[in-house]
């Protein structure tokens, strides 16, 4: 896919070798639903909506059919032909208010015989909270979102958030005020701040940017190649980027980047922890010399603690029986 893209929710058709997919984000002119073949994997654009799709055949055979996709909240058909790949005829409407699942794909589903079933009326909301170490909330932050992830500023006036579909947001937490701060081309994923507050990293497509805290400058580009990131720490020497990359097998390894604001031509990633089970969300100790993340290498999600960025030993400190995911450290580094 282009850089600020992604490539998403394949779907066979009934011969088995050519499929639909969803190009997510990137140039607004590149987006939308296409189709491709396994020995052929050249991208031919269907339609520019920005939604999964399922083909359902109609009742006639499987050469004819319909993709089904969401236009805002309304579930839309496109009559398709399953053989010469081509549409045949006017987009109509089907069912208003239908929605998504967790994962932002359609949520629904056809028989053979013509019968549909659908989620209607889904919004995945959420709310920012203060809180004490007891869990007793102390106020509210920003409105009512279908937003994931929350990452504070060092100096706790501004919390970075990411929303579904339309990137990250900046929350003022003391005037109350909140901006977009990715571009719509570029919407990004897991915001995290520079130790001195001035920059924001985070994952786009299968880059790593960074950009100035403020939205005065264009993003800059600091990785990219063929895997799915996730950007998660930043040490507080400003030295280490830790992020999560999705390697060809589907499963996750922490990495390491030094320098990331360096220009030198000579900056390279580091595997910090790769193995077959799934790791991510690496998190640095304050004194840089530990490094926190989650793994399922027993069977179930728990958390771990390695010396970084090398050295002997590995501990897992979550307790069995109930899974542990997003460590965070005390900014004295003696807790968890």
């Amino acid at each position: 896919p282009a850089a600020g893209s992604s490539n998403e929710f394949p779907v066979f058709l009934p011969d088995g070798k050519h499929f639909i997919y969803l190009v997510h984000g990137g140039e607004e002119g590149k987006r939308g639903l296409y189709w491709a073949a396994l020995d052929s994997p050249t991208p031919h654009r269907i339609l520019p909506d920005d939604s999964s799709a399922l083909f359902v055949p109609s009742t006639t055979g499987k050469k004819y059919g319909y993709l089904l996709f969401l236009r805002g909240s309304d579930l839309m058909a496109q009559p398709f032909n399953a053989e010469s790949l081509l549409t045949a005829g006017d987009v109509f409407p089907i069912v208003a208010g239908a929605s998504t699942d967790a994962d932002g794909e359609v949520a629904a589903s056809a028989s053979a015989n013509g019968l549909l079933v659908y989620e209607t009326n889904s919004f995945h909301a959420f709310q920012l909270n203060w809180l004490d170490r007891f869990g007793k909330e102390l106020g509210k932050v920003g409105t009512i979102q279908d937003e994931r992830g929350v990452a504070l500023s060092p100096d706790g006036s501004s919390a970075a958030t990411v929303r579904r579909d339309q990137g990250i947001w900046i929350y003022d937490v003391q005037r109350g005020v909140e901006t977009r701060f990715t571009s719509p081309t570029l919407a990004g994923n897991s915001a995290v701040w520079s130790p001195d507050g001035k920059w924001i990293a985070f994952a786009a497509g299968k880059g790593i940017y960074v950009e100035d805290a403020s939205g005065g400058l264009k993003e800059e580009q600091v990785l990219e190649n063929e895997n799915d990131k996730a950007v998660s720490d930043w040490s507080r020497d400003g030295r280490y980027m830790v992020y999560t990359e999705t390697d060809p097998k589907g499963q996750g390894d922490i990495w390491y980047l030094e320098d990331a604001l360096s220009k030198s031509s000579e900056r390279k990633p580091v595997k910090f922890q790769g193995t077959d089970a799934v790791e991510s969300q690496g998190q640095l100790s304050p004194d840089g010399h530990w490094l926190a993340y989650m793994s399922n290498e027993s069977g179930e999600y728990q958390v771990y603690v390695r010396p970084f960025p090398s050295g002997p030993g590995r501990w897992k400190v979550s307790s069995s029986g109930a899974a542990g995911r997003e460590p965070r450290w005390r900014r004295d580094g003696k807790e968890l």
